[in-house]
């Protein structure tokens, strides 16, 4: 059975990917979005078509966008109907269930999340990687964790 998962940390202007087999870091990208909002969205659509098709993905995951960001909001919806119209599974997760799942206490920013990811995954830590792809790695263990202790 396929266990591959896409975790996707959307910005205003890039998606942050991180391809999961099983509980294993496969793939971590940013891919950079248009500032036209059009051309963005179209752009969305077709790299999460590519996703699917070059990773043979079987579910996905998002952070629920709750900030009230119109563009985040609208990018995160068309990406979950590309992921929907090609029967992915879609799992989405607060900001705060992550701060909750990597820390006692729970964190308090995305700034220590961050750290946290960076120490299970130090290649995450080198040049040109933001740190939205820190958080797309750990909504993604996050999600496959979650699935795997309610099996």
């Amino acid at each position: 059975m396929n266990n591959k998962l896409v975790a996707v940390r959307v910005q205003r202007r890039s998606l942050a990917v991180a391809i999961f087999e099983g509980t294993h870091l496969e793939h971590a990208e940013i891919y950079n979005l248009s500032s036209n909002n059009r051309k963005a969205e179209e752009s969305a659509v077709g790299y999460g078509r590519r996703l699917i098709s070059d990773f043979s993905i079987s579910s996905a995951s998002m952070e629920w966008a709750t900030n009230g960001d119109i563009r985040k909001t609208i990018l995160t919806d068309v990406l979950v109907g590309t992921f929907r119209d090609s029967g992915i599974q879609i799992f989405q997760a607060a900001k705060q269930d992550l701060f909750e799942a990597f820390g006692v206490p729970p964190l308090g920013t995305r700034k220590e999340l961050g750290a946290v990811a960076t120490t299970i995954w130090p290649s995450l830590n080198a040049p040109g990687f933001p740190s939205s792809v820190f958080d797309a790695a750990a909504l993604g263990l996050y999600i496959q964790t979650e699935r795997l202790l309610h099996h």
